[in-house]
């Protein structure tokens, strides 16, 4: 709701593109599944301004692949960690 909201609000100052209904739904369910996702600049320049708490996935763009990646082998650990302790 807040990602359509968003986009209605930033029309006035950027044009909808073909193809942005599709990675509209693409973004919103990998998003609100995942635990996170890599998205092109303009769709983190709109993720991240939705309210917080939001309970959606940690999103990076292209160039934060370093620290995307850095994050992703901290929590493989952290669930290995877990694992192992029960």
């Amino acid at each position: 709701m807040n990602l359509t909201r968003r986009l209605i609000e930033e029309a006035k100052a950027f044009h909808l593109k073909k193809g942005d209904g599709c990675d509209f739904y693409h973004v919103v369910m990998g998003v609100a599944f995942g635990s996170f996702a890599v998205v092109d600049k303009h769709w983190k320049r709109r993720l991240q301004y939705l309210p917080t708490p939001n309970g959606v996935a940690k999103v990076y763009s292209g160039s934060e692949l370093d620290r995307f990646v850095a994050d992703l082998e901290e929590a493989v650990l952290t669930l290995r960690e877990h694992k192992a302790k029960r």
